[in-house]
């Protein structure tokens, strides 16, 4: 079991972002050997080396580049680390939360 939790909003984002499908995300529950694997893997050793963006949110979350387009929302508080959200506009997904 890995050491994070993806929220169904992150599962969404995931399918539609076409990094991986959201069946296969759910049948294997995990993302090996995708990029964002790799990041939320990082995430559970080191939680705070995403940035936080006050400009964005007071909300106590990081965020974290994947790729060129995506950044990953997550809250390096949380246990297991919580993935919120990945997406393009993350300012965009936040307002609505």
């Amino acid at each position: 079991m890995p050491g994070y939790l993806l929220t169904p909003e992150a599962l969404e984002d995931i399918e539609a972002s076409g990094f991986t499908s959201h069946k296969t995300i759910l049948k294997r529950q995990t993302l090996w050997g995708t990029p964002i694997h790799e990041a939320c893997a990082k995430f559970t050793e080191f939680p705070q080396l995403g940035h936080t963006r006050n400009d964005l949110t007071e909300r106590p979350v990081r965020f974290w580049r994947v790729r060129r387009n995506y950044f990953i929302v997550y809250n390096p508080a949380s246990s297991p680390l919580k993935m919120l959200r990945v997406a393009r506009d993350a300012a965009a997904l936040l307002d609505d939360e």
